[in-house]
C-alpha cells in the first residue's frame, strides 16, 4: 500500500509502476475523430483493442503488425458507430474475439447506414453478424492471461453502455470525458436517469487516482472531473 500524503501526480506514477505492465497506444478515429486504444502487455506481446471506430482502422493494424503484438479481444463500450467501424476489418485480419453487453450486441447486428449518410450521402448498410462474448454473460468478467478486465454497465449515453477497468485504468467510452458536454438523446436510446445513476456508481467505485481513457479527448485522472459530473442535471 503506498503512503497518504503524497502529492496525487507522483501518486499516479507510483500506483502505475506497482500495479500495471501494460502499455497504452492511442489512435484518433476516422473520418469521425473518436479514440480507439491498443492496451498490450509488454512481456507476452498479447494485445486488446477498445472502440476501433475508423472506417479504415490501417494505423492500427500496422502498430499491431510492426509491433509482433497478438490481438485477443476487442472491446466495446457501446455501439455508436465512431467506436465500432474498424470491427470487421481487424476481425477478418487478425481473428480476435469480439466483447460487448447484450444490448451492443443486439444493435450492431441490425443494418444500419445512419453514419454512411451522415458523412459520405452513401446508402451503404454496416453490421457485425455475431459477437463472441456478452459481458453479462461472464459475469462483467473477463480474465485470460495477461489481462483481467472487469465490465461496468453505465447506460445512460447509450443503453448498452459499459467502462471497462483494467489494472489502475478505466476505459469510459462517452460515459465520461473531459471539456466535453455529456451526450444524451433519447432518440439514441439515452436516459439522463440512467446516466446519473452510472455517473454515482462509477464515482463511488473507483478511486480519483485512476486514470481515465475517454471515449474523446485526452486522458485524465478521475477526481479532476468529479465536481462536473457530480453536479450534471
Amino acid at each position: 500500500m503506498l503512503p497518504d500524503g503524497l502529492p496525487a501526480v507522483y501518486l499516479q506514477l507510483m500506483e502505475d509502476i506497482l500495479y500495471n505492465k501494460f502499455e497504452v497506444i492511442r489512435f484518433i478515429n476516422h473520418p469521425v475523430p473518436s479514440n480507439s486504444y491498443v492496451v498490450y502487455d509488454k512481456n507476452s506481446r498479447k494485445c486488446i483493442i477498445i472502440d476501433p471506430g475508423s472506417k479504415n482502422p490501417r494505423e492500427i493494424s500496422t502498430y499491431i503488425s510492426e509491433n509482433s503484438l497478438f490481438l485477443q479481444y476487442i472491446l466495446l463500450t457501446h455501439e455508436h458507430f465512431d467506436h465500432m467501424w474498424g470491427v470487421k476489418p481487424l476481425l477478418n485480419e487478425f481473428h480476435p474475439q469480439l466483447v460487448c453487453s447484450k444490448r451492443c450486441a443486439q444493435k450492431i447486428s441490425v443494418p444500419q447506414n445512419y453514419y454512411n449518410l451522415l458523412y459520405y450521402n452513401s446508402e451503404e448498410y454496416h453490421h457485425i453478424d455475431s459477437v463472441d462474448i456478452i459481458t453479462e454473460e461472464v459475469n462483467n468478467h473477463l480474465h485470460s492471461y495477461p489481462f483481467d478486465i472487469y465490465f461496468i454497465n453505465t447506460p445512460g449515453h447509450s443503453s448498452s453502455s459499459i467502462c471497462i477497468h483494467i489494472g489502475n485504468y478505466l476505459f469510459t467510452g462517452d460515459t465520461i470525458m473531459n471539456g466535453f458536454k455529456p451526450f444524451i438523446k433519447k432518440r439514441h436510446e439515452g436516459s439522463i436517469e440512467e446516466f446519473q445513476g452510472s455517473i454515482e456508481l462509477i464515482f463511488n467505485s473507483f478511486s480519483p487516482h485512476v486514470l481515465v481513457y475517454p471515449g474523446h479527448g485526452e486522458s485524465f485522472t478521475l477526481g479532476m472531473v468529479e465536481e462536473f459530473y457530480r453536479n450534471y442535471k
